[in-house]
């Protein structure tokens, strides 16, 4: 430890998240589904980098706590703020401030118990309010009928809102269907900014959104809308869709968005149909003031079909236009959502996440919720959300899903978990077998971009 590092003044990044488990703590941002584990004495020295005090103090109060030598306190500190630091979670300070206390150190003093991580506190919420949808998009994972029955009332919805509020949770979607066909979405926005959700969206198809409800959900405080937007080509817009004229109808809904100053971020998924007007579509977003566009991969389930895949040579070469289009572009952000095989993965369902379904229905997988029920955990109709998420049933669903020994003899099994149930059932067909975004399942495809379709 250089003399120079034990001065600074560390500051546990505003915008992080931690939020205790069974196993320590899990380490998160509030817009980003990745997360990490921790040990209990890794989150105990989080807990006091509260601004006030400088690296060789928090390293004398670990010591002096767990009754450990000084020198062993000051690398064990100075290692896990380097790699708080290189996660971009830790900030340091030029000047004292007063005590910024997010969490209390004592809640972290306990010994790690059992190989299941349970969580305390959830993190992120999303309702579907209604099972009504305008399109037929040949893509939909729920395969939504257009004049859907189910649908959640504004009280349970709000009901389910405190209840994950006194959760924690931080981040709310609202979709659907499409929640502009619910009569209350206005009322259920105003009500979320009233507990003060700090990150609350509302992912829409576009086509119903009118100039009356745009303006009171604005004028509720309402800053973020997510609209999906396959194409810049009408005759593609609407054969993916499923309904002709539905492109002017989407484009006049996006300008009145606009209008109204929300901040509207575009999400694309990604068919065959579709692959050769992504760069285009950015260049026209821009263009229209959205400086942000995620392309997500079409997962074979509802009413998607293997021919609407993209192979892994087509996605490679998608990421290098997007990221291209990202550096000519200033100010925006143009991603696939694609990793190579070989990355450990991740699933926050369960973790970090739950999801409402229109009747009630809880899951941790809204991609999942009509392919593979198993993996409903209780509904809001019958019990609370808090009685869910400590619920023996969720449990059962956070607890390792295979017996595969390539699973049980992986040093990332606890931060892996077995990964994704979509991208299983998606590239493999069975849910439960591990992912195949990892390059123990997949060896032979290990560094190329991960694809549903199976090349």
């Amino acid at each position: 430890m250089e003399k120079e590092d034990y001065n600074k003044i560390a500051l546990f990044h505003p915008k992080a998240l931690l939020r205790r488990s069974s196993n320590g703590a899990i380490l998160c941002n509030k817009v980003i589904e990745g997360y990490s584990l921790l040990t209990p004495t890794q989150a105990f020295i989080i807990t006091l980098l509260d601004g006030s005090r400088t690296v060789k103090e928090v390293s004398d109060t670990l010591a002096q706590t767990y009754g450990v030598e000084s020198e062993k306190a000051n690398g064990d500190v100075l290692h896990f703020l380097k790699l708080l630091e290189d996660n971009k979670k830790l900030i340091y300070l030029k000047r004292r401030v007063k005590p910024i206390k997010r969490y209390n150190s004592k809640d972290f003093l306990f010994d790690a118990r059992g190989n299941t991580v349970k969580p305390d506190y959830l993190v992120s919420l999303g309702i579907a309010l209604t099972e009504s949808c305008p399109l037929r998009c040949v893509y939909c994972f729920a395969n939504a009928p257009n004049h859907g029955k189910e649908k959640l009332s504004v009280h349970e919805v709000v009901q389910v809102l405190r209840e994950a509020k006194d959760l924690g949770a931080e981040v709310l979607m609202l979709s659907g269907g499409e929640p502009f066909l619910h009569e209350g979405l206005v009322e259920i926005v105003q009500e979320a900014i009233d507990m003060r959700y700090s990150d609350i969206q509302i992912s829409t198809g576009g086509t119903v959104v009118d100039e009356g409800k745009a303006e009171a959900l604005r004028a509720t405080g309402l800053k973020n809308i997510q609209l999906s937007i396959d194409s810049n080509n009408p005759e593609t817009y609407d054969k993916m869709v499923g309904v002709k004229g539905a492109y002017e109808r989407m484009l006049r809904g996006l300008l009145i968005l606009l209008a109204n100053d929300f901040t509207v971020r575009a999400k694309t998924v990604l068919t065959a149909l579709n692959l050769g007007d992504i760069p285009g579509l950015c260049r026209d977003m821009y263009e229209m003031g959205i400086h942000q566009l995620k392309v997500d991969l079409v997962a074979p389930i509802g009413r998607a079909h293997h021919d609407l895949l993209v192979g892994s040579t087509e996605l490679e070469l998608l990421m290098h236009q997007l990221e291209r289009l990202t550096k000519e572009l200033p100010h925006s952000s143009f991603s696939l959502n694609a990793k190579p095989i070989g990355t450990v993965p991740q699933c926050a369902g369960a973790i970090m996440r739950l999801f409402v379904c229109p009747d009630g229905y809880v899951t941790f997988c809204d991609a999942l919720r009509e392919a593979d029920p198993s993996i409903m955990c209780g509904n809001i109709r019958e019990q609370s959300l808090q009685g869910i998420w400590f619920s023996e049933r969720l449990n059962e669903l956070r607890k390792l899903r295979t017996d595969d020994p390539r699973c049980l003899e992986c040093p990332h099994v606890l931060i892996c978990n077995a990964g994704c149930r979509l991208r299983s059932f998606g590239r493999l067909g069975d849910p439960n077998k591990p992912d195949p975004l990892c390059g123990r399942i997949l060896p032979e495809h290990k560094g190329e971009l991960f694809t549903y379709a199976r090349e």
